[in-house]
């Protein structure tokens, strides 16, 4: 026989070449299954997250606003007294008190010119913050570091003093006048302000209480209903 070598299979004739492919081929699936059978097929490798922030899981920048109790008259001089007054900052209070010169008297009663003291002589020129009320008194600026401020929650109003105003030389009127209330609400007591600093401190009581009409050029913040 000449040419390639032959055998049969099954009837047929396969020439050697042929013979040596098939058994090649068979030989590699056997490896195949071989290698799947006792090696374990390798988990994945888990994905490493990433913890880079983007614009969506960045913290949403807020802006908060140094408010005066969400009061703001506009009048740096006023806004910087009502902070004071709503901070509870009675030291810085007392710091921007203008007080009153006044004679004091050993006259009896209530009302009138502050009281003379002992070793002080009828007359004598003394520094007072006034207090305007019901009845007047005065605090003597020795003493003002006993003043524990007043009792506010709120702002109540703002207004420019009004020309007719009550006023005397002893108990000055403001500029403008700052009303604060109380937490019970039914007291008001009002900065009569000059130039950023207290002059006079006048308090008043009601249900709600009242400001007078003849007290008021021009209301900054009106009585507020939020405050009553």
């Amino acid at each position: 026989m000449s040419g390639a070598a032959s055998i049969r299979i099954g009837g047929s004739t396969v020439n050697r070449a042929m013979q040596r492919v098939c058994f090649a081929f068979v030989a590699f699936l056997g490896l195949v299954l071989l290698c799947s059978c006792s090696s374990p097929i390798a988990s994945p490798m888990p994905t490493e997250v990433s913890h880079t922030p983007t614009e969506s899981t960045l913290p949403t920048a807020t802006t908060q606003e140094v408010s005066v109790g969400e009061v703001r008259t506009g009048v740096e001089e006023l806004d910087r007294v009502i902070q004071l007054v709503l901070d509870g900052d009675t030291a810085a209070l007392r710091s921007i008190i203008q007080f009153t010169q006044a004679a004091c008297t050993f006259k009896e009663g209530l009302g009138g010119p502050p009281k003379c003291k002992d070793g002080e002589v009828e007359g004598e020129t003394v520094k007072v913050l006034p207090f305007l009320g019901p009845e007047g008194n005065f605090l003597r600026a020795a003493d003002i570091e006993s003043w524990q401020g007043i009792d506010a929650s709120d702002v109540y109003a703002v207004y420019v003093v009004s020309e007719s105003a009550y006023s005397e030389p002893i108990y000055p009127r403001g500029k403008y006048a700052i009303a604060f209330i109380n937490e019970a609400r039914f007291m008001i007591t009002t900065l009569q302000i000059v130039e950023g600093q207290i002059v006079r401190v006048d308090s008043a009581m009601g249900n709600p209480p009242m400001i007078r009409p003849d007290d008021v050029g021009t209301f900054l913040i009106a009585p507020r209903e939020s405050a009553q």
